[in-house]
């Protein structure tokens, strides 16, 4: 504990130096911009799902809150704050100091607080009373610790303020439990879909390549395994350990916290990146008559045409490893191997990249691994998020590019390697450079030839984009009306063409093979217009849509529409929309 309070300390002290630095005086009363309206309609639609579960978790803090005479507050990465519950009393004078929904709560707009502390700590901080720079806030005590991804990307903070006396020492040990809380249901809604996809796409893979395909948790138990892979072990080999072990080839799953959790096997005799290169992306299946893509397309063809590095940059979304497997595919290499840079942790990116050596370090696979690079030989490694690549793996992927060999883990000969670089990111790669994130000489060494993917919004061809997905879903006599199309094209898309596509599936599901309406439409923002449903009405008729779709079963229905049961009694509350009754049904 006195570790721990020293360590605040630190912290606080920095951040004191910091506001000093800002140009506060303590006796300022700044007053930022709140964000109001459309603005903050859209950052809480670009953060729906974050919100959705970090609603669940504040219900477990109501009694709490009462108690206290508190607040609980989600803050997103910039430091506005974006969700909020509590006391209604602890509200109004919070008010008085913007501590509310649409405010900015960075170190730079209010000096020392835990909101902004913690967005750049990136650590739990607890600042009490005149702990805060600013004398205008002393009467908060404030407790906050940062959200993170299952991949490890920062999403926010979340914080517990309440009156100056009324904090009492367990709140940042309960502020940190409602973090690990929305984290978990983040990591298993993230967990539930992929595993949906992984299992369907597997089971493919199985019947056309002949590849048997397992899943073991941390204690070496089958999870997972495909048909191929029960007819070699057994159709009750699923929770047994692994009995066969020298039939199958293991690689180690790391979470963000670095612990390994899981393996996956496969039993291919031949390069497992050449068995499934069929399933691979082709620029047939990129479509769209946008000169934007259009352009993009044909440099990828070009590059394609030779082995120099390539560099795709592009919003979340906009098709980037899409564009990578076509450049692969049409180049007619070998394997194809895809790394997601920001979901490797620091310590173990090289051993991941490079591979290692039997009993290399503690926890070591005693068969050793061959890493990507290897992997990748006379084929394609595909570098996704490498914005996100920490400085001391940048260095030594910069070693390996130049010398054309890789040394794993404890080993000290070098293993040559002939791989082709695709890299990926959604940053601003020569803002990072000034900003110290990433190295200008692995920047230019990727950058040779440069490719850039417009976002949706930007495109010409959203009509026709979406009128395809529908076609490529089995859904191609599904009509789109102008008030749909306009509703589509009034939308700004933060999330692309995976966006529209997750749309577009739900709204084809909700018409039952009539034509898509807009109250099938569940985008959270629309330009406003006469003709245009509002989003209140949008939303209530797609509540009624669902339920009845669900025959009057509430749970059904948030089930239908994606979000939680909580989150819908809250919308039917709020569109005057009647509950359920005791049989289930909507009365």
């Amino acid at each position: 504990m006195r570790m721990l309070a020293v360590k605040q300390m630190n912290i606080l002290r920095q951040s004191w130096i910091r506001s000093r630095n800002y140009g506060f005086q303590k006796a300022d009363h700044p007053e930022g911009n709140i964000l109001t309206g459309r603005a903050l309609k859209q950052k809480v639609a670009e953060r729906k799902s974050l919100i959705h579960h970090t609603l669940f978790a504040f219900d477990g803090l109501s009694s709490a809150l009462r108690q206290w005479n508190a607040h609980a507050f989600l803050v997103d990465v910039d430091g506005t704050i974006i969700e909020s519950v509590g006391h209604r009393d602890f509200e109004r004078r919070a008010a008085q100091v913007q501590l509310q929904n649409g405010a900015n709560w960075s170190e730079q707009q209010r000096g020392t607080n835990a909101i902004g502390t913690a967005l750049i700590e990136k650590k739990p901080v607890s600042v009490f009373g005149r702990q805060h720079y600013l004398a205008v806030i002393g009467f908060l005590s404030c407790v906050a610790a940062p959200l993170f991804s299952p991949e490890g990307e920062f999403m926010g903070v979340i914080d517990i303020s309440a009156p100056r006396d009324m904090m009492p020492g367990m709140a940042l040990q309960l502020v940190m439990m409602t973090v690990e809380a929305v984290q978990n249901r983040i990591l298993y809604e993230d967990a539930r879909r992929k595993n949906l996809l992984m299992v369907e796409e597997l089971e493919h893979a199985g019947r056309m390549h002949g590849v048997a395909l397992i899943s073991l948790d941390a204690d070496r138990r089958i999870v997972r395994a495909n048909g191929q892979a029960q007819r070699l072990l057994g159709r009750h080999c699923l929770g047994q350990p692994l009995s066969r072990p020298d039939l199958f080839r293991l690689e180690s799953v790391y979470d963000n916290t670095a612990k390994q959790w899981s393996f996956v096997g496969s039993n291919s005799k031949n390069d497992r990146g050449r068995a499934l290169s069929e399933s691979l992306f082709e620029f047939k299946d990129i479509y769209g008559s946008c000169r934007s893509i259009e352009r993009a397309v044909a440099l990828g063809r070009r590059a394609a045409a030779v082995d120099l590095p390539v560099l795709l940059h592009g919003e979340s979304g906009t098709g980037k490893e899409l564009l990578a497997q076509s450049i692969h595919s049409y180049g007619s290499r070998g394997p194809f191997v895809a790394v997601n840079c920001s979901a490797i942790p620091e310590s173990l990116i090289e051993s991941e990249l490079f591979g290692y050596v039997p009993h290399a370090f503690t926890g070591a696979s005693k068969q050793g691994s061959r890493g990507k690079f290897v992997a990748a030989h006379q084929g394609t490694l595909f570098l996704d998020e490498i914005g996100d690549m920490p400085l001391r793996a940048q260095a030594a992927l910069l070693r390996v590019l130049q010398e054309k060999c890789v040394y794993p883990v404890g080993a000290v000969k070098p293993i040559p390697v002939d791989v082709r670089i695709i890299a990926a990111t959604h940053r601003n790669l020569p803002a990072e450079i000034e900003a110290g994130r990433f190295r200008s000489d692995l920047y230019y060494r990727l950058k040779v030839i440069s490719i850039e993917l417009p976002p949706l919004r930007e495109r010409s061809d959203l009509e026709v984009i979406a009128r395809m997905m529908l076609i490529r879903m089995e859904y191609p006599e599904t009509d789109l009306s102008a008030e749909v199309l306009r509703a589509l094209h009034a939308y700004s898309w933060p999330g692309n063409l995976r966006e529209l596509h997750n749309v577009l599936s739900q709204a084809a599901f909700l018409a039952e093979g009539g034509p898509i309406c807009t109250e099938h439409l569940c985008i959270e923002c629309r330009e406003e217009s006469a003709e245009a449903l509002s989003l209140q009405q949008s939303d209530a008729r797609a509540i009624i849509r669902a339920i009845q779709l669900a025959d009057g079963n509430i749970k059904k229905a948030a089930q239908i529409l994606g979000i939680g049961r909580t989150t819908l009694y809250r919308k039917m509350k709020l569109y005057n929309l009647q509950g359920e009754s005791a049989d289930g049904a909507v009365s």
